[in-house]
Order: C-alpha cells, then structure tokens, then sequence
C-alpha cells in the first residue's frame, strides 16, 4: 500500500472513531462496560493521529519502518479489521446522526459479546501502533507476525520477508533502551502533552473551511524570505474560531515543511500548567527532540538525578533557552505555533520569552493566536510581524461552506424544503457575526427540532448572540430547582480551578457548605454524572483523562461579562475575586475537617486512606493557596483560623498540610515556627502576601524551621524569587545570619543577601541594599563560619532532594 493509500484508510477510520467516541460520551443508561470501551476508543484515536502526522511527515523515507508499517494496511490485515467492525458498528447504531441538540439521549445497543470483541480488536490494533510509533521495526514485524492466523496468509507472506531484513537483535535492543530512555525524558521535560488540545481542535474543523487564512497570511509566513523572526498573530475575539484554524495551519506547515521543523502549543485558561513560559518551551523541546534527538543529552544527567531522588524537574528558562536555541540554529527554520496566549496569567512573561528567542534565532516562523495585542516593543529590523484580525467578514465564508453542507447533509435538515434552507442559511449566516461556535450551535438546536413547522418556530425564537445562546441554555433549570445551585457551583469551580478536575472531584467539590466539619456518603451525589446531565451543553467530560472543562472559553467570558448582570441568569455571573474567594474559603472548610485535626505524623495506612477517601483532597492540598488572590475581611478569617490550628498538637489541621506538602520537621517546630516561614519556604505567593497584607503581628525576624531561618532566609536559600522581593519590601532584614536557634549546630551560618547573589538575583541583591539603608541599617556583607562551595553543595543538594509539592513518596513521619 502506497502511503497516499494507508494515510487515506487511517482518516476514513478516524472519522468513523470520533463517531463512535461520540456517541459514547453522548449514550444514556450504558453499562460499565461503555466507560472502557471509550477509553480504549480514545486511546486508540489519539495512536491513529500520531500514526497519521508521522506517515504525513515523510517518514516512508525511512525504507525499513515504512515497510513494516506499511503491512498494517495490507488486506484484510489489522487496520482492514477494524475498519470493518466500525463500519458495522455504524450500521447497527442508524447511520452517522449521533450529534443531536442538548439534552438528546442516545440508547445502549450493544451486548457483553460485542463489546469484548470490539475490545479486544481496540487492544490489538494499539499495541501494533504503538510499537509502530516507537520506529522499533523488529518489534514491529514480529508482533504482526505473531498476528498472522488473525490477519491472513497474504500477510504472512509479506511478515517473513520482513523478518529477514530486521536480524541484528543486539542493536535492535540498545535502540529500544534509547527509545526508552528518551520517551522518560520526554515526560520528565514537559508535563503538558499538546497532542491532547491539537486533537480537540482538529475535531472541530469543517472541510473545506479556513481556506482564506491558509493560503494567505499563512503562506506570506512560509514564504517570507526576512533574515528576521517572523510573527504573524491572529487576532480575534472567542468564539471565532481561532484553535480550529491553527490546527489547520500546523497540519498544512507539518505536511510541507520538510527540512524545517514544526512545533506547536495550545495554552488553556482552565490548567496553569499550560500558562507557564517554562512549560511552553520545555514542550518545544521535546517536539524538537524528535528531529534533534541529541539535544535531549544536555538533560541526561539532570534527569538521572532527579529519578534516583523521586523529584521533578527543576529547569530553568536560561539553560531551556540555551539548548533550544543552539539546536534551533542548526535548521533551516523553525515554526512555534501557540494557541491562546492571552488565555496565560501573566501573558507579558510568555511575550517577553518569544522576543528572546527570536533575538537569538532568526531562523524563526511563528504564529500566534490571541484576543490581543502582543504588545512586542522590539525594532522592526530584529522581529518583523503582521497582525491578522479574524473579523466576521474573513469568518463569514467559512460559516456560509459549514452552513451550505449541513442543509446538505445532515439527516434532520437535508430533506426540509428549499424555502425553509434558505431562510435557516441567511438567519444563521448574518446572526452569527463571525462567530463560527454561535453557527454551530444554532444549526445543531434547528436539526433537533421535529418538524419543519418547529424549524420556523425555532428560527423567530432563537437568541441572537452567543451571550443569549448561554442564558437560554441556564435558564433551561428552574430558578427554584436546586439543580440551578449544583450547575452555578460547577461553573464557579471550572472557571478558576488551578487544573481541570475529575469529575469525582467536582462533585466532591459542589456538595461542600461551609459549615461542614466531615463528609460521609450521605452528603455526597448519588452519581456523579448527576453534574453531566445538568451541564447544558456548557461544560463536558473529556472520556480519555477523566476530567472535566468548560465548554469553551467563551463560557467563561459570557460569566464575567457586564452582560449577564442584567439579564435572568445573574445568579450565575462571577467575579474572579469573589470566585477564588469562595474556592479558598471551601478549600480551607474542607483542610478543617475532623479527621485531619490530628495534625503531622500521620501513619502512611492512615495518609493512604485519607487520600482515598478524600477524592477532592489532593487538589486542595496542592492549590489552596492559588486562590488566595484577592483576599477580604472574611477570607482572612478563615485564612487565619486555619493557619492557628498549628498550635494545637502536631500542628492541628495545619501540620497535616505540612505533612501533605513534603515538610519534614518535628512537631514542636511546627507549633513554634510563624505561619508564614513554610508558604516562604515552598514559594506559596499569594499566602505569603495575604498574611504580609493583614497580619501586623507577622515577626520577619523570628527564626523558624529546623535550621533556625527567618522566612527571607528560606526562601532565597529554596529560590522563592518572587516571595523574597515581598518580604524584602515588607522590611525583612537581608543581611542577618541564618542558624540562630540553639542546639541547631548553624551559628553564623549565611545571610539572604549571600544566597541571591548565588541565584544570580542582581536585581533583588540592589533591593536588598536599598532597602537596608533606607531602614538606616548597616550592609554588613558576612558569609558566616561554612566555606562557600560547601554552602553551594548543600544548596543543590536539598533543590534535588525537595519536591515542589506531592511527588508520591511516602510521607514523612
């Protein structure tokens, strides 16, 4: 098979999978059994497209992998198979019109038999792609191979010729250990995988859509000959579409570019991993790596380090940048692509590493999405760019070619008459105003409608934007059912929630009062897809990671809109103070609770067991403090009754957090020590300031800890940058010496101002100094009784040794 051919049979077998990955997520009273059989489906789906982009990127220049690949494709072999049963699947559940409106319920059609069939067809399949994608050939051969009764004679054949070519077993095995090694790299260098949001995106492409972008700005990109970086930011506002066409645009760059290298990230206003410059790049390099595998050795040692110690990867953005940009460099050019750069907290941060990049590597293409301007203050001669608005007037083709082939195609709306597909085209087409999600939805509500009487109800009654679309869709719950308040706490917790949570979280999270002092499962939700089915549409499960998102972005613009303060679904509009408020708030109710009053020192049984029984615990103890953003009168209360349980015995509620954290004191530290010294200590920000803000007690000078430091001291000696320019401004003293405790054995041990010249802090060591005179003191630079390469050794060894927060290690005890 030709690799125009097998390319073409793994999209006609992802089409029909999405199909069956939808009506999966979408079926009612289904068994157990559909929850794996989704999970296997999506598993399956994300190998194909991987499969797909590599066969895409030329990878049948490698003679020996693209011949065992390509004996997938053969007749009647595995991709032959289950093509059949999908197809079969699809005939059984009526054809293709599963997408119905809202609220539309599907029923389960399958028995025991044909699930475990179809599993195990899904089992099979992968583990060939998955051995396929790891270019082990050898491995590859032998287990279609070992497959043939299952596949036939005809690729028997063609298997034991290719079993001829694949005989050196020794450097097939050290292949294999490379591949291992690199793949935990890979993991260990990134913890976000862009693969899973470049799906979402391609999902939701319409064939025959973005034409205009694609073979215009895009195309001014790839041809532009400046010896500059090129930036080409697409602009516009949600809901129009924007991911979807950069999905396009990196599948077109990826099928074009041959020499160059292709790389992309989609950030995401519900995970802050994603939001993270370091993050961003690490991904870079891992896509680079694939290209450049020798690039990974510069983290080889680092990487070893770290798993013989259990710890994450602490890299910082200078030596990301050094590696990249030296590998970059050796390519002709390099395309970034990154989604949604306004959806970062701090988008100026992510801004400003794109502007070093591109001082350093003019070999650079990028493009970038974005509801703003990027505000790039650098001369036109190093960074040359061009602003794209994706205004209605560009969108508004795209969604007359989604519009036209919908009357066309689907079931529900092919067969109405001409009349009434003309005045559904024009209503659609003009109400959307470019939004292409409003289009979508507006077509998906007209083909639920039964008659084509109601289609002409629906059209005079439907909203007229995408805000009017979200509060119809809220107000669907009576204001008096109590189902209103269980949907409001969803939309409260997946608006600013640190990370998207499982859906046992949330529900966990939603049954929360503050006046709870335990939970046993009769405050909890009989089911948890309870929360599913009174979404609305406005948020869904995504079945491959278990967890939970909005819809869309724009759902959460629509909540914090001035909009919908007027409106009949005010009860739902939030405010990001008052939300992050009301999250800390049942944060610190649930850290409270009971159980947890027995403090640090907990048994590893009983530490297991909580977590267990706690399915909202392990977000809580790891992000608390995020929410800790705009903190009032009664937030601190809370904050502060909390942070008093540590005199209690073992530190009360609060030494419990300790021990969840990874802190490892004595008790009678932790009783003693000021609650600010630990958030110092891990970095906690926002926590350090709230109580800077409104505890006038606060002592900066009290020593605390095992080693007798004040909280500067601890947080510049565990590189805490951003909570020593805080305590330095709140009038820390920078130049006392840590170790004063007694018994401790640190005497004269190194001041705060010794460790942020070792981190290279120049900026903080001036306001350090600045603010000592300014307070009348003396500088007085003393580096105490320890050699310094002894102090540096003792540094490194303990930022190895810590994790940021929960690593999986047993809990000290």
């Amino acid at each position: 098979m030709d690799p125009l051919s097998l390319t073409a049979s793994i999209i006609a077998i992802l089409e029909l999978s999405g199909k069956v990955i939808q009506y999966l997520g979408d079926v009612k009273n289904a068994p157990k059994a559909r929850a794996s059989l989704a999970i296997e489906a999506s598993n399956l789906y994300s190998l194909l497209v991987a499969l797909r982009y590599r066969l895409e990127e030329g990878q049948q220049s490698d003679e020996a992998w693209y011949a065992a690949v390509r004996s997938l494709g053969a007749q009647n072999g595995p991709l032959d198979q289950y093509k059949d049963k999908l197809e079969q699947l699809q005939h059984k559940l009526g054809g293709g019109s599963w997408i119905k409106d809202v609220g539309h319920s599907l029923l389960w059609k399958f028995s025991k038999e044909e699930v475990r069939d179809l599993l195990s067809s899904m089992e099979s399949l992968k583990s060939l792609i998955q051995i396929s994608l790891e270019m082990d050939h050898f491995k590859l051969s032998q287990a279609i191979k070992s497959s043939v009764d299952f596949y036939g004679t005809e690729l028997s054949l063609h298997v034991n010729s290719l079993s001829q070519t694949f005989h050196d077993d020794k450097f097939m095995r050290e292949q294999e250990s490379t591949n291992d090694l690199h793949r935990e790299l890979h993991g260990w260098l990134s913890p976000c995988n862009p693969e899973i949001l470049h799906s979402k995106a391609c999902g939701n492409h319409h064939s025959g859509t973005n034409g205009w972008f694609l073979n215009g700005p895009l195309r001014w990109l790839a041809e532009n000959k400046s010896d500059s970086t090129t930036i080409l930011l697409l602009k516009g506002t949600s809901g129009t579409g924007k991911s979807t066409l950069l999905s396009q645009a990196i599948k077109q760059a990826k099928s074009s570019a041959s020499q160059d290298s292709v790389l992309y990230f989609y950030c995401s206003f519900d995970d802050l991993a994603t939001q993270n410059p370091v993050n961003i790049l690490a991904s870079f390099i891992v896509q680079l790596s694939h290209q450049i595998p020798e690039l990974l050795d510069d983290f080889i040692p680092e990487y070893l380090k770290a798993k013989e110690r259990s710890t994450p990867a602490q890299l910082s953005i200078e030596k990301l940048e050094k590696v990249f940009i030296a590998h970059a460099k050796s390519l002709p050019r390099v395309y970034l692509f990154l989604d949604a750069i306004n959806e970062c907290q701090d988008a100026s941060a992510t801004v400003d590493l794109l502007v070093r990049l591109s001082r350093r590597c003019s070999n650079l293409r990028m493009l970038i999405t974005s509801t703003r301007d990027l505000n790039i203050r650098e001369p036109s001669s190093t960074i040359q760019t061009l602003v794209v608005q994706m205004d209605s007037s560009r969108v508004t083709k795209d969604i007359s070619i989604f519009v036209d082939d919908m009357l066309a195609l689907d079931p529900s709306l092919r067969n109405i008459t001409k009349e009434l597909k003309a005045d559904i085209g024009s209503t659609v087409i003009s109400s959307a105003d470019g939004m292409f999600r409003y289009a979508r939805w507006l077509l998906n509500h007209l083909a639920g409608q039964r008659t084509g009487r109601a289609i002409r109800t629906a059209l005079t009654e439907m909203p007229r934007s995408l805000n009017e679309t979200y509060a119809m869709l809220l107000d669907r719950i009576p204001k008096s059912s109590p189902d209103r308040e269980f949907l409001r706490r969803c939309l409260v917790w997946l608006s600013f929630a640190a990370r998207p949570l499982k859906l046992e979280e949330l529900a966990e999270a939603v049954i929360l009062e503050h006046t709870d002092e335990d939970i046993d499962n009769d405050s909890r939700l009989h089911s948890p897809d309870f929360l599913l089915d009174i979404s609305q549409g406005l948020f869904d499960l995504d079945i491959n990671s278990g967890r939970v998102t909005l819809a869309h972005s724009s759902v959460k613009t629509f909540l914090l809109s001035d909009w919908i303060q007027n409106t009949s679904v005010a009860d739902f509009a939030l405010n990001n103070g008052k939300g992050h408020s009301e999250i800390i708030r049942l944060c610190l109710t649930y850290l409270s609770f009971s159980e947890f009053k027995t403090g640090y020192g907990a048994s590893i049984r009983a530490f297991d067991s909580r977590f267990e029984k706690y399915p909202l615990l392990d977000y809580i103890v790891k992000n608390w403090t995020v929410h800790a953003q705009t903190v009032d009168h009664n937030t601190w209360k809370c904050i502060q009754a909390f942070l008093d349980t540590r005199i209690y015995s073992n530190g009360g509620n609060f030494g419990w957090w300790l021990q969840c954290i990874r802190v490892v004191a004595d008790a009678d530290i932790i009783r003693t020590t000021h609650s600010i010294y630990y958030p110092a200590s891990y970095g906690f920000t926002n926590l350090v300031k709230a109580i800077l803000d409104n505890d006038s007690s606060v002592d900066l000078e009290a020593p605390g800890g095992r080693a007798g430091s004040t909280a500067l001291q601890v947080a510049s000696y565990r590189k805490q940058r951003d909570v020593c320019i805080l305590l330095v401004e709140a009038g820390a003293d920078a130049f006392s010496l840590d170790g004063t405790l007694t018994g401790t054995g640190l005497d004269g041990g190194f001041p705060s101002y010794f460790w942020a010249k070792v981190n290279g802090w120049d900026d903080v060591c001036k306001l350090m100094e600045a603010k000592s005179l300014e307070q009348g003191s003396t500088i007085t630079k003393r580096y105490g009784i320890y050699s310094m390469e002894f102090a540096l050794s003792v540094q490194a060894a303990d930022a190895e040794y810590r994790s940021e927060l929960w690593s999986g290690e047993e809990p000290p005890r």
